[in-house]
């Protein structure tokens, strides 16, 4: 073993006893703040994690800097702020995986308290110290050797790109492969899927009258020209989110490609192909994945437009109607649009004003289009409508309750905004509540170790701003959703556009880091050896997340089958909302409405009066989250109606109800 091996070694000894202490020092403070002070929601939960990492980073500068790598030769203007930035991405990720293991060790394991507390810790203290170690190696206390193998090696990763069309086949094949696997295994029909379903059928039919246009944007267009082939049901939703999630896969090669090199191009569209959230959102037939194709159509144009130096008419026509299409997806999104085109048109005025006007003109183009397609078939211009949800004032994520009861309840019963939020304009309402969501979802969302890696495309390799703008243009759409949503309703998949930039700039970090370990352990198939067990990594988080798909949503297939064998066909379907009746009465065939929350039943039932309906749909999770005043009927039954069945589920009972006047009776 040579010195710098040895070196290595050593210092990685010295960081895992120092990584203890600080460990010891976090834990510590964990559990007296969490005694002490005994919080009971998120925001006390955040507090506590982000004071005693604080302490912990006090412990590691001083023991790492005069200890664990003897630190010589940079400023100490240059170091303390390298260690902040570190410790920053330390602290946020840490700090995020905490919140996320607090929340689902209790909702799927049960496991509350101090219990609670020290087990995810655990989980956030491991993650964040892998990150901590290589940054401060690498960023922080040596920065000589650092700066050696960046002047001999920062350009590696951004090697010639040619396409290869060859390869782009077999992942879009090997992309098809995993993704109607996990579709076989997994029941993906549920909540806004359908709500886009019957709007495209429609479409299709031709029967514009029956349309809720809210619900309508280009995707159900293009999900309604699916149909028109003869595709329909469980298929048509499947299809229209595959096609795009599939070929998704071309575009981010592409632009990876021209922004990062060939390695870094085949490393981000291996982890593409197994993405567990890609995957889910590839079959579900939300618009997500097509969304995310437009986006990146969008982006790779400009990509290549500032790498090569080309600027085609071609290009400018895609990149025109790609935005355009990316937009009457999600209207909040023309910033991004908007960004892009003049991203491309400050980069280089002289060469690019032609073309970007051309962009320019067809953007419009193809939103004036749509409108006047739209007006015609519909009477409205369809967007601005479902996008942004902008005029509630709760959100189902943060608030079932309220969000329900705004959502569902009597017009004149509505929530009133509280006395002391009256003052607060609605962008700024629930702001910091938005933020404590989006850390607990973010590993959710991400389910990748690919994040660990993005700061090393900046300390390990060549400056990248200056060098590479082709770089920066991942950034427009990573950014955006951590700016734009906090203000409106955070949810999950609104998120979904910074994968883009996650894997463009994690791919390309993870293979510099690559060469980084070749170049210091002298085996570049070691290098291989640990990308592809970092990319193999995600298929637990695939099997995590089919399982629970499976545990929130397998049993409306067989409450579908059921409604479809003992319900008339004219009968009409009323149920608990937000996806839930919309779910079990979809593989009924039938398109049910929402029932009324209220805080007495017996209005449940002059409701259904009222709306015609026979059939009530009640789930005892729904009740327990958003209108816990009906609990009692679970076991009283509703006044009026006839048990006609009851499924008891891992999520609570079902109960499926028939409009009478007669005693209610009990299925025997």
């Amino acid at each position: 073993m040579n010195m710098e091996k040895f070196k290595v070694l050593l210092q990685g000894l010295k960081f895992a006893v120092v990584g203890g202490a600080n460990t010891g020092i976090d834990f510590l403070a964990v559990n007296a703040l969490f005694w002490f002070f005994r919080p009971s929601g998120q925001a006390g939960l955040l507090l506590i994690s982000i004071a005693s990492a604080c302490l912990a980073m006090l412990n590691s500068y001083f023991m790492n800097k005069y200890w664990s790598f003897a630190s010589k030769g940079s400023s100490r203007t240059s170091e303390v702020s390298g260690f902040l930035t570190v410790s920053l991405l330390g602290l946020a990720v840490n700090t995020s995986v905490f919140l996320f293991c607090a929340k689902y060790l209790m909702e799927f394991a049960g496991i509350g308290g101090f219990l609670n507390v020290n087990v995810s810790r655990l989980f956030g203290v491991a993650c964040a110290m892998g990150v901590t170690f290589l940054g401060y190696k690498l960023g922080v206390f040596d920065t000589a050797s650092v700066k050696k193998f960046r002047e001999e090696n920062g350009s590696a990763w951004t090697e010639g790109f040619t396409p290869s069309w060859t390869f782009i086949a077999s992942i879009c094949l090997s992309a098809l492969a995993v993704r109607l696997l996990f579709w076989m295994a997994v029941p993906v029909v549920y909540g806004d899927s359908v709500n886009y379903y019957w709007v495209a059928r429609g479409i299709s039919d031709g029967s514009y009258a029956t349309v809720d246009w809210f619900w309508h944007s280009l995707f159900t267009f293009f999900e309604a020209g699916i149909m028109m082939l003869g595709l329909h049901g469980q298929n048509a939703i499947m299809v229209s989110s595959l096609v795009p999630g599939v070929l998704l896969l071309i575009p981010a090669y592409l632009a990876c490609g021209s922004a990062f090199g060939k390695s870094s191009a085949m490393i981000a569209s291996a982890f593409i192909i197994f993405s567990p959230r890609l995957i889910e959102y590839s079959v579900n037939g939300y618009s997500e994945s097509f969304y995310l194709f437009c986006i990146a159509c969008s982006i790779c144009i400009a990509v290549r437009w500032i790498s090569s130096g080309k600027t085609g008419t071609a290009g400018a026509v895609i990149l025109g109607v790609s935005s355009a299409a990316h937009v009457l997806v999600k209207n909040e999104s023309v910033t991004v649009a908007v960004a892009i085109l003049l991203f491309l048109l400050l980069s280089d005025i002289e060469k690019k004003i032609r073309n970007t006007i051309v962009a320019c003109a067809f953007f419009a183009v193809s939103i004036a289009g749509y409108i006047a397609v739209n007006e015609k078939i519909s009477g409205s211009t369809g967007i601005f409508q479902k996008s942004t949800n902008i005029s509630k004032v709760y959100s189902e994520q943060i608030d079932w309750r309220n969000a329900a009861r705004e959502t569902y309840g009597q017009k004149s019963a509505a929530p009133a905004i509280p006395s002391s939020e009256n003052a607060i304009p609605r962008a700024f309402r629930h702001f910091h509540e938005n933020l404590f969501y989006m850390a607990e979802r973010i590993p959710g969302v991400f389910f990748s170790p690919l994040a660990l890696f993005i700061p090393f495309a900046g300390l390990l390799g060549s400056s990248l701003l200056g060098r590479k703008k082709s770089a920066a243009i991942f950034l427009i759409g990573g950014v955006f959703p951590f700016i734009f949503y906090p203000f409106l309703d955070v949810e999950p998949r609104m998120l979904f556009l910074s994968l883009l930039a996650f894997t463009a700039w994690g791919s390309a970090g993870l293979c510099i880091f690559s060469v980084f370990i070749a170049k210091n352990f002298g085996r570049k198939s070691l290098s291989y050896l640990f990308c592809a067990v970092l990319i193999i990594s995600q298929i637990p988080f695939i099997m995590a997340l089919a399982w629970r798909s499976n545990e929130l949503r397998s049993y409306h297939k067989d409450i579908g089958v059921w409604l479809s064998k003992n319900t008339k066909k004219s009968d009409m379907i009323c149920g608990d909302g937000y996806g839930y009746v919309l779910s079990s009465a979809f593989w009924a065939g039938k398109k049910p409405m929402p029932r009324l929350w209220t805080t007495n039943p017996d209005d449940i039932t002059v409701d259904m009066r009222k709306k015609s309906a026979d059939i009530l749909v009640i789930y005892e999770e729904f009740a327990k989250l958003a209108n816990p005043e009906i609990l009692q009927v679970f076991d009283s039954g509703m006044a009026g109606m006839k048990l006609m069945k009851e499924f008891k589920t891992r999520r609570g009972r079902v109960q499926i109800y028939h409009l009478t006047v007669g005693e209610i009776k009990r299925e025997q």
